[in-house]
């Protein structure tokens, strides 16, 4: 029996090579196609079937004069009105005198101006994180102010032309944010500055964005006046959640419960009311709200109200009806608001220095040796772990360490010694989405300069003394905690640009043999792993003849 020839695997033809490539490539596109979601079908066959499959993304809250809107499906522009829900691709369209505010299914809000265009844009990205759904807004022309909501809002991505923002949780951004479109001349970066009073504000505009601001301020005045007018007309004013406010856990709670009161006025003042609530379904359809709550309740006095514990942070909407025929039922009033997952309620303790609280390293009685900061924090009831993140400047959101851990502590810094401040932050995610924090906390050590004792200031030094210690010159100080060693410095000058002594020591004194006679400074330091304090402050002395 004669063995098979085996082929060398590193011997394939060139268009084998090819081959085996090409089907690489191709893999690796459809994968990356059916991750993002990207409809081929409309794209490259339009196959219209597939847009049955365009979502809703939000709804026209408000709209001033004549407002359009292209549907993808659709080659014509259309009038929309209020409460009509926005789909994605959508191109919505402004007139000269017409001002408009979308509100995405997260809670956040777009502002559109006069003479503006845009069009809504969701696409799946794919990330190192997986699959995500982000909004763009295209301006084509006008100006767009948008507005990330600030507990459940996604990243919002604005752009034209001429500029680009980026909205999202990460970089901070949860306010108001212009943008130019070509039609416009490009925003300043004054005028992005939320901070600025509003006549400083228009002192910097130019005479199109003044129009243009104005115009926005007129149109949320109306708005305001319109919601309060609609109110009244039928019946029922909403007091409290107002739109868009965001509750939290009151500070230092373990209850993981937000009672809230839902406060309505009435006309008639002993009509009832349909009370029902709502939250945002993450499992559902996005955007849909899940009905938890339907009650009817009756007014008093021209005021209802009814308390509720919401034991679930995200989005919520609220919603009274009339029921009885004094009030009219074809229009129901609504908000929508949202309970903040993240709250204040870990209690930090003092940092342990060595296994004991220290905010220097002052001898304290005691000599020690170890230097480690160990952060320490009180448990919070059902937290399974601890989120620690330190940070080296407050104002900054990405930490420079982050650990987790099961105890209520955690060493820093374990056998080197730090001087200075560092800031730190202690959460737990909870089973129900709520996040107990401890707030950015700031922990400050100062490694010290040993306290000088003898020679004291201004002594004089005899020739007696000098002898009396075998022609040296005796210099004493007192002990610091976490320190290797003392540097010893003397000088003929009070800046120590002449220095005639350098000594290192790990005892608290040191001998030095006589100077001439004359006037003498001395100082010391406080030496440690991988730190050294500043100089201490300096003490003269004199040597006589």
């Amino acid at each position: 029996m004669t063995d098979t020839p085996q082929r060398d695997p590193g011997r394939y033809k060139l268009w084998e090579k090819i081959l085996l490539s090409a089907a690489f490539l191709l893999f690796s596109g459809s994968t990356f196609v059916y991750l993002s979601g990207i409809p081929l079908r409309i794209h490259l066959f339009g196959w219209e079937e597939e847009l049955k499959e365009l979502e809703g993304v939000g709804f026209l809250e408000f709209s001033l004069g004549d407002i359009k809107r292209k549907k993808f499906t659709s080659p014509l522009f259309e009038r929309i009105r209020q409460q009509d829900r926005l789909y994605n691709f959508d191109t919505i369209v402004t007139g000269p005198d017409g001002g408009a505010t979308l509100t995405l299914d997260d809670g956040s809000n777009i502002d559109l101006g006069p003479n503006t265009m845009i069009r809504l844009e969701f696409a799946s990205r794919l990330t190192l994180g997986g699959v995500s759904r982000g909004a763009q807004v295209s301006v084509v022309a006008g100006q767009v102010t948008g507005k990330l909501n600030p507990v459940s809002g996604r990243d919002l991505l604005i752009k034209s032309n001429t500029d680009l923002v980026r909205l999202s949780k990460g970089t901070g951004l949860t306010s108001s944010i212009k943008v130019a479109a070509p039609g416009l001349k490009p925003m300043r970066p004054s005028d992005r500055n939320d901070v600025m009073d509003e006549a400083a504000r228009l002192a910097a505009m130019s005479e199109d964005e003044r129009k243009v601001f104005m115009r926005l301020q007129q149109m949320k005045d109306e708005k305001d006046k319109l919601v309060r007018l609609r109110q009244d007309k039928y019946g029922v004013r909403l007091v409290s959640p107002a739109q868009d406010d965001v509750l939290a856990l009151p500070d230092g709670t373990k209850e993981l419960v937000r009672r809230t009161r839902f406060e309505w006025e009435v006309n008639p003042p002993d009509a009832e009311v349909r009370f029902t609530r709502r939250r945002l379904s993450e499992l559902a359809e996005k955007g849909t709200f899940m009905e938890l709550l339907t009650r009817v309740v009756p007014g008093e006095g021209g005021k209802g109200f009814i308390d509720i514990d919401l034991e679930l942070p995200g989005r919520y909407e609220w919603e009274l009806a009339g029921v009885e025929e004094r009030i009219e039922t074809e229009r129901r009033l609504w908000n929508r608001f949202t309970v903040d997952p993240t709250f204040r309620g870990i209690d930090v303790g003092e940092p342990l220095i060595g296994g004991a609280p220290a905010r220097s390293n002052e001898y304290a009685g005691a000599s020690i040796a170890d230097f480690d900061i160990t952060l320490v924090w009180d448990p919070f009831p059902r937290a399974t772990y601890y989120q620690v993140d330190v940070y080296k400047d407050p104002t900054t959101r990405v930490p420079v360490l982050e650990r987790r851990v099961a105890e209520t502590k955690y060493a820093i810094n374990k056998d080197k010694v730090f001087s200075g401040r560092i800031y730190y932050r202690v959460s737990t995610e909870l089973r129900n989405g709520f996040v107990a924090t401890s707030g950015m906390v700031t922990f400050r050590f100062d490694f010290l300069p040993p306290v000088a004792m003898i020679p004291k200031e201004n002594a004089r030094i005899t020739q007696k003394d000098i002898a009396a210690e075998g022609g040296k010159i005796l210099f004493t100080w007192q002990k610091t905690n976490y320190t290797e060693a003392y540097e010893l410095q003397v000088a003929t000058d009070p800046a120590f640009a002449n220095t005639i002594a350098r000594q290192k020591t790990e005892e608290n004194f040191a001998l030095m043999k006589s100077p001439p006679p004359g006037t003498y400074y001395w100082r010391l330091r406080s030496l440690g792993k991988g730190a050294s304090s500043p100089p201490g402050p300096w003490r003269p002395f004199m040597v006589t003849p």
